[in-house]
């Protein structure tokens, strides 16, 4: 089956095998002039299931897998990369969260939306795209979600990063450009093409010297909300 879909403001045509995916990412269909398209085999569903480990995974939901790496090799060359974080919304501005798996991206996020309630948007709680123009850098959702499924077909300009550990109180410090780097270098899709690789590394560059960076420690209070709140909008 054959649909276009805008990611990231980029239209795409995609060809799947499995309707798994056209459930999954129904609220971006759509478009009518493809930038690329993206063919998916059954062979390349069997190279991704060998990087699986749990026996239960289908060829369903490891079609949707291959789909978004084939993405991500396409739009690097659009100024457009993955980075594993958490993404919300707030007063038109987004902020992202990254950390390890199982360290608290989705905690926190609960947290900003217990303490600001409606004003706090989701964009993606997971995989969201970033966009790298001359005037703005901007994180996208995506439906590649995370187990809580937080997403929407949306997007807002990025005011903040933060890198987020566990701690007993809750501190927030800026980083430095260079530190920001290695950070998003590590959650960061790499391509698997020299070229590729380049590119992702040059638009990490960029984010790093022109979007603020922030390490927080903390802990399950709503106090951590606002104490990164506050730092992440300059106050």
């Amino acid at each position: 089956m054959t649909n276009n879909y805008q990611f990231a403001g980029i239209c795409v045509e995609i060809t799947h095998i499995y309707p798994y995916f056209s459930e999954l990412a129904k609220d971006y269909a759509g478009g009518e002039t493809p930038e690329f398209s993206i063919t998916v085999t059954q062979a390349d569903i069997d190279l991704e299931q060998g990087r699986e480990t749990a026996p239960s995974v289908t060829d369903e939901y490891i079609e949707s897998l291959v789909i978004y790496r084939k993405l991500c090799e396409k739009l690097v060359q659009r100024n457009i990369l993955l980075i594993h974080s958490a993404a919300i919304r707030v007063d038109g501005k987004a902020y992202l969260f990254t950390a390890p798996s199982g360290t608290g991206k989705s905690t926190h996020i609960r947290l900003w939306r217990k303490r600001f309630g409606k004003a706090v948007g989701i964009i993606n709680g997971d995989k969201p795209l970033i966009s790298v123009t001359p005037d703005e850098i901007r994180a996208w959702g995506t439906p590649w979600d995370g187990k809580e499924h937080w997403s929407a077909n949306t997007s807002a300009p990025i005011a903040g990063i933060c890198q987020i550990s566990r701690g007993k109180e809750n501190v927030i410090h800026r980083v430095k450009p260079e530190e920001a780097l290695s950070v998003l270098f590590a959650q960061t899709y790499r391509p698997t093409t020299e070229e590729g690789m380049r590119k992702t590394m040059q638009l990490l560059l960029e984010i790093s010297q022109r979007v603020p960076f922030w390490q927080l420690k903390c802990n399950m209070s709503t106090e951590a909300a606002e104490v990164s709140y506050a730092a992440m909008r300059g106050e």
